[in-house]
């Protein structure tokens, strides 16, 4: 099994690169099976060379250690984020394999949310040395963003507009008080998204509410509503306009480091 992960072989030119794309690859191949400490070296550091000087033969030293399980997941530092909304983007699981590479994505799932300005993963010693704990320390960055803009156009006249991105949203996440509001505590941390977009003119005007739930129901499904209204002005008549859309979409992932890079 070993020796199919390796990207040498016998009467190949001796390449430093490809050896160490190969001790890489027997290291995620532990690292894949629980095996957290597991060590791939050179012997002697280096290529053992034949006397008749015509090619070297590469041996490699692994150190296996023993398998580690996750005792406990920690998530720390958000302050503002619900503890699920990062826990579904963790594919490992308490009691399961300590798999890093699997932990390595996830790391990069968080990231790819973009409600964090730093995600810090660590391994934590317990009482018992073949369990471990995964701890993850986040640092929430800003999640919200307002944009005015203003023009005039030579058949529409002028054109405002007002947008307020936010993500993060919590529907469901109502403010206590006041200062709730001022401190951007209130409507923060469920993992949805909202955009609110006012675009008014002397001629023209559209307004434009957008929701988006990326877990319906907790699971791997998507949704989102879209609410838009226009009015348009023009001598001898107007025209009004309302629209709703919906739709339903579902994430795949597929095994495979072509495929599951995330």
């Amino acid at each position: 099994v070993l020796e199919k992960l390796l990207t040498v072989e016998v009467g190949d030119r001796l390449r430093d690169l490809d050896i160490q794309d190969s001790m890489e690859a027997l290291r995620n191949f532990y690292r894949e099976n629980a095996y957290y400490a597991a060590q791939v070296t050179l012997k002697n550091a280096d290529y053992v060379y034949r006397s008749e000087g015509t090619g070297a033969g590469v041996v490699f030293v692994i150190d296996e250690g023993r398998p580690v399980s996750i005792d406990r997941i920690v998530i720390e530092g958000n302050e503002k984020t619900k503890d699920k909304v990062i826990r579904r983007e963790i594919s490992l699981v308490p009691g399961g394999p300590l798999n890093t590479v699997e932990l390595r994505k996830s790391v990069g799932r968080l990231w790819d949310l973009r409600y964090f300005s730093r995600v810090d993963p660590s391994v934590r010693d317990t009482a018992d040395p073949s369990r471990k704990d995964v701890v993850l320390r986040v640092e929430e960055g800003s999640t919200g963003n307002i944009r005015f803009s203003a023009g005039i156009n030579s058949n529409l006249g002028l054109l405002g507009d007002v947008t307020i991105t936010k993500q993060n949203f919590d529907l469901f996440d109502w403010p206590k008080s006041f200062r709730d509001l001022t401190e951007s505590r209130a409507f923060t941390g469920g993992g949805q998204f909202l955009r609110l977009s006012v675009s008014p003119g002397t001629t023209y005007s559209t307004f434009r509410v957008t929701y988006r739930e990326p877990w319906l129901f907790d699971h791997r499904l998507g949704g989102e509503v879209d609410f838009y209204k226009s009015l348009l002005f023009r001598p001898g008549y107007d025209v009004d306009r309302l629209g709703f859309r919906m739709e339903v979409d579902k994430r795949f992932t597929f095994k495979g480091d072509e495929l599951d890079d995330r």
